[in-house]
């Protein structure tokens, strides 16, 4: 409260105001935060904090700009992409904890595909293979992600040139609305099969994973 009064003090009325928001729901969520919180093992922990590492401390201090043959080589971008590889990671770890795997998996693909189709491919695909039984859960999550593709080909088309959007609109709906189907399909058929262990949660912060994605 005193931080907040000293914002304001120095006219960050704005600042001051949205972290006394936070501030406030951080608080009003404070019984779910705690039980989230008390799911949490000592590697669960340390995967956190590499991942805080990665994405607050490297990441802000790389040069954002060219170097190399045609400028070809963006330090900044390229740790961006071992960002993502472990945020997704993150996100899918999260989400199955806190909301279990039939609505995760929806929301992964969703989220996922806004994010990065490529990268939560990978992720989930590395997840089927070190855990087979998860073969429902990932390749629900990755049919979504990539499925959503087709919407953000509409809305890119309606930022940069809105004449396309009536001519590619027909083609890119057709193209999710039968892709979404087939995932229904697909999770109907994956739920007549025997019961797996369904998506195993372990330490989500795979940085090897990461660094050779942005290595790549």
């Amino acid at each position: 409260t005193y931080a907040l009064g000293l914002l304001v003090w120095f006219e960050l009325t704005d600042l001051a105001v949205a972290l006394a928001i936070i501030a406030t729901l951080v608080l009003y969520l404070k019984p779910e935060l705690v039980h989230v919180s008390q799911r949490l093992s000592r590697p669960d922990l340390l995967s956190l904090l590499q991942f805080a590492a990665v994405s607050l401390i490297i990441l802000p201090i790389l040069p954002d700009r060219g170097f190399g043959p045609y400028q070809a080589l963006n330090p900044y971008n390229i740790w961006l992409m071992v960002v993502l590889i472990a945020g997704v990671g993150w996100a899918g770890y999260v989400a199955v904890m806190i909301i279990g795997e039939k609505a995760g998996a929806a929301l992964l693909g969703f989220l996922g595909g806004l994010v990065s189709s490529t990268a939560t491919s990978m992720t989930y695909a590395r997840e089927v293979k070190a855990n087979p039984a998860s073969l429902a859960f990932s390749a629900t999550v990755i049919l979504l992600a990539n499925l959503v593709l087709f919407l953000r080909l509409i809305g890119i088309a309606a930022v940069l040139s809105p004449s396309l959007v009536m001519t590619l609109s027909p083609v890119m709906l057709a193209g999710f609305i039968s892709g979404i189907l087939y995932v229904l399909v697909y999770r109907f058929r994956a739920a007549k099969e025997p019961a797996g262990t369904g998506m195993e949660l372990r330490n989500p912060t795979e940085m090897r994973t990461a660094l050779i994605f942005g290595a790549l």
